[in-house]
This record gives structure tokens, sequence and C-alpha cells, in this order.
């Protein structure tokens, strides 16, 4: 029976199979089992390495075969250890040697396993230990000792590390090595070449000099995307060093207890560019950087950080250069991990080289279920981490568990099975009644079927024959859920003719749900008499009690708040009844969407609100009739969603929208775009019910311009899909 080396102690990550592993061209695979018999030659499970070093040998023979990968079994790996010295041979220079096109990968069953090919690396642990006298267990648990290899990894080629564990490393030893590579990089050493690392554990090593776990100097790209850095120790930066690379990127990682006086997480030491020159760059995204205060020290690089907890916030950068971009969505909060690790004193505070770590856990805490490894099992905490379904809004969040949030969470688990689950689902109110949000496609935030504008006192003002206008209406919205349309927003509210019963008839005959409003259109002389009469306390309870109750005897409740300002300065008038829409909206939840032509109106609003209940959800509409795009990012950076909303009535002021979309997803507020039509409608009193325009232009011809534009899928999906979800959603537990 294949024995199980999973070590509960440490931190394994399960990681799907698909969608892991990168997709390859024709090429080699070598197969690495320690439990193989001696004298394989890796060309399958059958016939595995034992020795890792003798796989990577393997791979170096193919030649032009490349790429290459390397697929490691469950189990226990020494860089000295070689069929010709099974034992060792204590050779603290020996390390694992990526050359180019090869990518190493663990976390596989192997031999003896059902399917050997089957791929967990929570449970098929892959451990690249640096501690080659084998006594790192005699010594404080989580210290290595002086006999362990300088480096567990080096690179000397383009190369992936996927799946892994690297521990016991420690780059010192020789004399007077303070600036020798020897001293730098405990558990990589990455020299001039590049690097994609993917859910990987770098754990307890050491550097006399700079980077604990990681170095990299000139190199064009380091990539790190789920990946672990806890307890390493440097000189300087006790995770990570980047000296001159052009381009480092490191997304949904946590960096917690790694000791160095100067950038416990990450030091970057480029010097300043000649001229002409770019400076390298930093991105930081959806990270956790949890390492007691001092987390960057950054050069001359173009540092980028956001939707991250950074403990301390940008007090935690050092940045004499004042290159950092502090970026939007960060937190500076405490991660609420569930059981984190912490050094131990031994005895002797005053001796920081005595202290030893004990290892923990990392997953998040959540009260609506935080995986737990040993047990295998969800539990459920009293508190959930602010960094659940904090994550940047574009990076894929299909595999967390539900419910997610339609968002990926922050830290190393981010976008994988034991992300801690969301403590709510989303939710439309519909005429047809509660809808879950998840999974409904393409959502139209700002619609209309059935609006009059002839005003409240006009004859037969907001009624028509309801079966004239399904006939006449259900045809559009029909195509529209053919085409993907999961849910309508119908934006006519009180004053423009708003009939329920209506609406509801024809979003049940047409099948597509369809969400109705309370607020009063206030501009002009839209708002009834008895409507402009009432007190704003009057107001909120109308809309309360249309949102939580039914409107107007219907049954059917209002699922968001619509009110409207004109093209001249706010009035008293429609500052009422926005003071009265942001107490509802403070309420029950609800989100306010204002027809807004003009920025300066969208800034009063905003501004208003704030002064109000901030975490306030507003909705800032047809802001496309405003081109002042520093006004649509400042809003954006205040959490407004910015919302294009005529597409399909002037084609030609279309490159213009896929400009400012593209500059709001540049600066990183593409969480804030939302696009519709504001097509429709039955107009009471025309013959025919007037003209009517469909509601399929956004995908039939919008979608296709933003792809030619260069806007990749996620960015749509994000827009059209899951952006309405947070602007207009309803959370289950309000």
């Amino acid at each position: 029976m294949r024995r199980k080396r999973s070590n509960p102690a440490l931190l394994w990550l399960a990681i799907a199979v698909v969608g892991v592993v990168p997709a390859l061209a024709p090429g080699e695979i070598v197969y690495v089992d320690d439990d193989a018999p001696i004298g394989g030659d890796g060309r399958s499970w059958a016939t595995a390495c034992r020795y890792l070093q003798d796989g990577l040998a393997a791979g170096n023979t193919l030649g032009s075969t490349r790429p290459i990968e390397i697929r490691v079994a469950q189990g226990l790996y020494r860089p000295d250890r070689t069929e010709t010295h099974p034992q060792g041979s204590r050779d603290r220079t020996a390390a694992f040697e990526l050359s180019g096109g090869l990518s190493l990968m663990g976390g596989y069953a192997g031999l003896g396993a059902l399917d050997p090919n089957s791929r967990e690396p929570a449970t098929y642990a892959t451990i690249l230990s640096g501690d080659l006298a084998e006594n790192d267990a005699t010594l404080p648990a989580g210290q290595t000792g002086a006999d362990n290899c300088y480096h567990v990894v080096v690179v000397t080629g383009p190369a992936v590390l996927e799946g892994v564990t690297v521990t016991g490393g420690r780059a010192s030893g020789l004399p007077d090595d303070a600036d020798d590579l020897s001293s730098a990089g405990g558990a990589l050493l990455i020299v001039g070449q590049d690097l994609a690392m993917r859910h990987c554990v770098l754990r307890a090593n050491y550097a006399a000099g700079r980077g604990g776990a990681l170095y990299c100097s000139a190199s064009r790209s380091l990539e790190l995307i789920n990946c672990l850095m806890v307890g390493n120790t440097a000189a300087k930066a006790g995770a990570v060093v980047h000296t001159e690379s052009s381009q480092v990127r490191l997304v949904n990682c946590t960096a917690a207890d790694n000791r160095a006086p100067d950038g416990r997480f990450l030091s970057d030491n480029t010097a300043r560019p000649a001229r002409g020159r770019q400076p390298p760059s930093i991105r930081v995204e959806s990270c956790i950087l949890a390492n007691d205060g001092n987390e960057i020290s950054n050069g001359y690089a173009a540092l980028t950080i956001q939707y991250s907890d950074v403990v301390g916030g940008p007090f935690a950068v050092r940045d004499p250069q004042r290159a950092l971009v502090w970026g939007p969505g960060n937190i500076a909060g405490d991660p609420c991990f569930a059981d984190p690790g912490h050094w131990d004193a031994a005895g002797t505070p005053a001796d920081p080289n005595d202290d030893f770590f004990l290892a923990g856990d990392y997953h998040l805490r959540s009260r609506a279920g935080r995986w737990e490894p040993p047990g295998r099992t969800w539990v459920k905490d009293n508190v959930s981490s602010p960094g659940i379904d904090a994550g940047n809004p574009m990076t894929p969040f299909e595999q967390e568990p539900v419910p997610n949030g339609s968002r990926v969470n922050m830290g190393v688990y981010g976008g994988t099975a034991e992300a801690g689950k969301s403590d709510y689902t989303w939710q439309f109110v519909t005429t047809q009644g509660p809808l879950p949000a998840e999974g409904l496609g393409v959502i139209l935030p700002h619609e209309h079927i059935f609006t009059d504008l002839r005003g409240p006192t006009a004859s037969g003002y907001g009624q028509a024959d309801p079966a004239d206008v399904v006939r006449v209406m259900k045809p559009f919205l029909v195509e529209a859920r053919q085409k993907g349309v999961g849910v309508l927003f119908e934006c006519s509210g009180i004053g423009v003719g708003r009939n329920v019963p209506i609406i509801a008839r024809v979003s049940q005959e047409s099948g597509l749900p369809v969400v109705v409003p309370t607020g009063v259109y206030g501009r002009d002389n839209f708002a009834p008499p008895e409507h402009q009469k009432m007190t704003e306390d009057e107001l909120t309870m109308l809309f309360v009690r249309e949102l939580r109750e039914g409107i107007e005897g219907t049954g059917i409740k209002a699922g968001f708040i619509k009110i409207a300002t004109g093209s001249a300065s706010m009035t008293a008038l429609e500052e009422k009844f926005l003071r009265a829409a942001i107490h509802a909206a403070s309420q029950t939840g609800a989100a306010i969407a204002s027809h807004t032509p003009v920025s300066s109106n969208a800034s009063r609003q905003v501004a208003i609100l704030e002064s109000i209940d901030p975490a306030v959800r507003f909705i800032w509409v047809h802001a496309q009739s405003e081109n002042n795009r520093q006004v649509q990012r400042q809003l954006a950076a205040k959490g407004a969603y910015i919302e294009f909303d005529n597409l399909g009535w002037s084609p030609g002021q279309e490159g213009t929208i896929i400009a400012a979309i593209q500059e709001l997803l540049g600066a990183g507020y593409g969480d804030r775009i939302l696009l519709s039509h504001d097509a429709g409608w039955y107009q009471p009193g025309q013959p025919n019910g007037g003209s009517q325009k469909g509601y399929v232009y956004l995908i039939d011809s919008f979608i296709p311009k933003l792809r030619t534009a260069g806007v990749d899928e996620a960015a749509i999906r994000m827009i059209t899909e899951t952006n309405p979800i947070r602007a207009f959603g309803l959370k289950s537990n309000q």
C-alpha cells in the first residue's frame, strides 16, 4: 500500500488540477518518485527516477525537445541525493537546477495510486529540502542547520516551478560572503532568468545576506501566484529580494512572519535607471503582507500595490523615491488568519538568532466556513476576514467554494478550492420574486419597458392596455433572454409612469426576470405634486416600505432606488429626494441609481452620500454624457459605479466610450464600470406604443468592438456579468 506522507503541521495548498497546469507545447515528460526502484529512466511512472536530481539530469539530456515537464510525486527530495550518492554527498553547493524550458510540477500521487497522475499537493506533498544531514529535526523547530545547502533551487534558464514546498535552505557559511551569491536566496536563487512560480510554499529558509526565501537579479520576469512565504529570515528582505528585474508580479500571495530589519517581505535594490530607460516594475495584487511592519523597501522600481492587505498600510512601505502607487482596494487590517505561526524566543528574548519559528495555518477565518487541513473539513468562525471577497475583481473566482461573493479572496488561498467562504449570497428582488444573482449571464442595469414622459398631470398618465404592451414588448425581452441576458433592470420610477403590474406581466410572459425601482424621478416637473410635498422622513419611509413590503399593493418589492438630477445645479427638491434615498438605502442595503447628465451633480451627490453613509452604493447613470474622465476616475476611486448606458443610440460616439472604459481599466477601476442601452420602451398615448429599440446591441455589436479594442474576456465578463451584481445585488443577510 502506498504510504501517506502528508504532514498536517505544514501548510499545503489544495489546488484543482483543471486550470492550474499550464498548457505545454509537444515535449517530453520526466517522472520522479522517491518510492521508485533504482535504475529508472524517468519515461513513465513505472520507470520513474527515484531521485529528483537524476530526473532533472534526464530532462537536460532531452536537448531540443523542449518544453520539458518534470512530474514529481509526493515525497521528500534533497539536492545532494542521486543514484550515485543515495545517502547524499553533503555538498552544500548542491541545488536543484532548473534550466531553460523546464517545468517542475509537484503534488502527484505517483506509484501505488490508482491514478498516479492524480494531482493534489494538499494530499500528495512534494517537499524540496535543503536539510542535507537530515538533522534539522533535532534543532528548534523552524531553524536550519549550518550544514544545509546554500540554495535549494537555482534557476539558470526560463522555468516554471509549481506545487512544491521549498524549505531548509541556508545561504550562509563562506567567509566574508555578505555580497556573494552564496548569501542570497535560501530557497531559490534566480540570476538573469525568468521564473513563474505557482502554488508553492517557501518556509523556514535563511540567508545571511539578502532574500531569506528568494533572490532574483537581472531577470526579465518573475511571477509568483498563490504562493505562501512564512518563517523566512535574512539580513535584508526576509522573503524576496528583487534587483534590476524588468517585471515582478505577485498575485494572491501571503507573506507572513518573515524576519529582516529592512523589507521583511520584499526589498528592491534597483539602481537609478539610465536616462531614457524605463525603471523595472513591481505589481502586488490580492496579496496579504503581515510581517509586523516594514513590509517593503523599494528602490527605483515602479511599485504598484492594489487590492491587498498590507498590515501597517502605506507606512509599512519604505519608498524614498516616491515610486509607490497605492492602488484601489487596499486595506490595512488584521487578516484574521486561522492560526498564524509565530516566533518563539526559546527563553532568550535578547538573542533573536536563537528564536525558532512555529508554523501555523494561514487560511482566512470565515463565519460561513473555513477549510481546516488536518481534519479536511469546513469549520465556522465567529468572525470573517476582511480579505474575503476583497481581491482584484478581475481575477477569476470560480474555483472558490460557494458562496463566494462573486469576487476572489485576498491571500494564498484566493481563487482556490480552499478559499474562505462568503457569509452571504447575492440576490436580485425581481417581479418574479427573489432570484440568486450569480451565474445569470449578461445583466442589463438600465433599460425601460413601460415609460410615460408626458408628466403626472397628463390624461391617462401611466396607463395602457396590458395586452398591447405585452404584444409590443415581449419579443424584445424574449430576444434578449435568448441571446444571454439573465435579468433586466427597469429604471422607470415614480414620476415617469411606473406601472408595476404591466411590467410584471411582460416579464412573466417573456420569461425574463425584471427588477423595478422605488424612488422619485425628481428633475424638472416629473415628480408628482404629492411627492414634492412630502418631507424627507416621509419619503424615506415610502422608499423603505416599497423595498421591504411591496409597491402600491402589488406585493412586488422594489429592488433598488432610482432618482434624478437635471442639467443645471442640483435643486433643493432633488437634494431632498437624494437624502431620502440615502437614508432608505442605508436601512435596506439597496443601491441608488441616479440619472445625472453632468459631472458637477455627480460629485455633489457623492459628497452628500459620504456625509451620511459612505457604504451606500451609488450608480452614476448616463456618465457618458460627461467627457471629463478625471471626474469619472475620481468618483470611481470613491466607490461610485460609472454607467455608460446609451449603447446603440450614437454608434459614432462609441470610440469615446471605449477609450473611457480602457482608461478606467488601466487605472484599476474596471470593477466600477456598468454598460447598458437605456432602450425600450412602450409609450402610452402613441400609436403602437411609439418607436422601440431592442436590448441586444451590447451583445451583438458593442462587446465585439471591445474585443477588437483589446479588452480581454475576463474584463468583459466582469463588466457585463459581475459588476451589476456588486452594484445592485442585495445580500442574503440584509
